[in-house]
């Protein structure tokens, strides 16, 4: 009769995409990259470089400088509002190219007068 055993698998699974593969690679890479820092400091007498430990999302959060949000919803003299507005200027000397006027003949019907590209000149 078979032992049924519950729990963890003698060999967790590993995950071996490509993913995994260049965070390992990345991982070495960095620690060399550490280790060489290291002895050429200490050679030439330097302090090792300080390496900065990274905050966690909540205290990232946390640091954040509080906006009030009608000032912001209000506010319009953003980077992106100037932008929109730029664009807007350009946009009536875009739709007077000749690209986009429409072409009539005597009974009113429009036209289409696209000129075909030639597949076989410069053109």
């Amino acid at each position: 009769m078979a032992k049924i055993s519950y729990g963890r698998s003698v060999k967790p699974v590993a995950k071996n995409n490509a993913r995994a593969r260049r965070h390992m690679r990345r991982m070495l890479e960095a620690i060399a990259c550490r280790k060489i820092e290291e002895i050429l400091a200490s050679e030439l007498g330097w302090e090792p470089p300080a390496r900065a430990t990274e905050l966690c999302r909540a205290e990232n959060h946390c640091r954040r400088a509080v906006t009030d949000r009608v000032s912001k919803a209000v506010e319009t003299e953003t980077e992106y509002h100037k932008q929109i507005m730029a664009g807007a200027a350009k946009y009536p000397d875009y739709r007077m190219n000749s690209q986009f006027t429409k072409v009539c003949n005597e009974a009113g019907r429009q036209i289409h007068a696209v000129q075909k590209k030639c597949r076989f000149g410069n053109n």
